[in-house]
């Protein structure tokens, strides 16, 4: 895996980038790739209306700083994690990555159907093993799920305007633990 510094080029050209990545994160296997595509399938998008590069971009808030770590130390990303103060003292601060490269946003289409204006087009990527889906649903809760136990059964749940695709991930967890929809006695 090789990673190099790309310095800025003069306007008008296609790659300006001013921090290092690696665009090759995709190409080689690793454990931890599943989660990070499903942190950008929750919580990213792709911007491809800029200047003719695609962007990463990815928000979570402050509080969840270590998301954010999380995959600019995974990606090798080198550029800062942005921090956007809201007015509305309600709201919590947002941290927001942005990562300038063609190359990642097309590996995220092609292997995990991350593509620019998802909300409404998600598919549930063709993984080849279990764990694999295990590692994309947990990068898919970091982003939109929470867990609750008001004195019941532990609930869990993701938040997502795609009914379909929450459709598709509910059908892989059900059957990844083997759940016939039978109730049982306690």
């Amino acid at each position: 895996m090789t990673t190099a510094t790309i310095t800025p080029l003069a306007v008008g050209k296609k790659d300006r980038r001013t921090y290092s990545v690696n665009d090759d994160y995709f190409k080689f296997s690793n454990s931890n790739q599943p989660v990070v595509a499903g942190m950008f399938a929750s919580d990213g998008c792709i911007l491809d209306k800029h200047s003719g590069q695609k962007i990463l971009n990815i928000s979570f808030a402050m509080q969840d700083r270590d998301s954010l770590e999380f995959i600019k130390n995974e990606l090798e990303f080198t550029g800062p994690i942005n921090v956007y103060t809201h007015k509305n003292p309600n709201w919590q601060n947002t941290g927001v990555i942005r990562i300038r490269s063609d190359v990642l946003a097309d590996d995220l289409a092609r292997l995990y159907n991350v593509v620019p204006r998802k909300t409404y087009t998600l598919q549930f990527p063709k993984l080849k093993t279990d764990e694999e889906k295990i590692k994309f649903i947990a990068g898919e809760w970091i982003g939109d799920g929470n867990s609750y136990d008001k004195n019941r059964p532990l609930h869990w749940k993701i938040t997502c305007q795609n009914k379909s695709f929450l459709n598709d991930l509910s059908k892989e967890v059900l059957r990844m633990i083997n759940y016939s929809g039978e109730k049982t006695k306690n």
